[in-house]
């Protein structure tokens, strides 16, 4: 898990791990708990689609698109 933060929002850049089904929603829970502690506005997540369409079902909506291209 990687996370940083700026003024208004607690950004996740990356997390990993085998099951996340078993996990997931304990994370989102605490992650919403310690953005209101720290008196953050929103929560972005930089995410797969498989997290993606997860996430949108706990009410995260879909703001950007990432696109990479490999070049080497």
């Amino acid at each position: 898990l990687v996370l940083t933060s700026d003024l208004h929002s607690l950004a996740v850049d990356a997390c990993v791990g085998e099951a996340s089904h078993e996990w997931r929603d304990e994370l989102d829970d605490f992650l919403r708990d310690w953005a209101r502690d720290i008196k953050k506005q929103h929560i972005i997540g930089l995410v797969r689609p498989g997290w993606a369409k997860w996430a949108k079902s706990k009410g995260y909506v879909e703001t950007h698109r990432e696109l990479a291209l490999e070049v080497g």
